[in-house]
């Protein structure tokens, strides 16, 4: 084990905890907009519910299951709520790459 890897699994702080729970409201808000679509495909709400939880519930793992920097693991975010994009988007031709209003 070289000293480098034992400094990337190093304690976690009490600042350290701080931003995980920042992290987690911010992975709660990213998710808030499909809870408002009515017609949401059922296995997408059971799939966003669990992931919701999950994340919800990661606070309990604070100073317990996580008191390494290693031992953070988020869930994974259902792959039904990743936007496909095949292709960046790119304008028309002739149009300028951004436009100011």
């Amino acid at each position: 084990m070289t000293e480098e890897t034992v400094s990337a699994d190093r304690d976690l702080t009490d600042a350290d905890f701080e931003i995980l729970k920042g992290a987690r409201k911010d992975f709660l808000a990213r998710t808030d907009m499909y809870m408002l679509i009515d017609d949401l495909p059922q296995t997408i709400v059971d799939k966003l519910t669990a992931y919701r939880d999950a994340v919800r519930n990661i606070n309990t793992k604070f100073g317990t299951e996580w008191t390494k920097e290693s031992h953070v693991q988020w869930p994974e975010v259902p792959r039904e709520l990743i936007p496909k994009v095949s292709e960046p988007f790119e304008p028309p031709p002739g149009m300028p790459p951004e436009v100011d209003d």
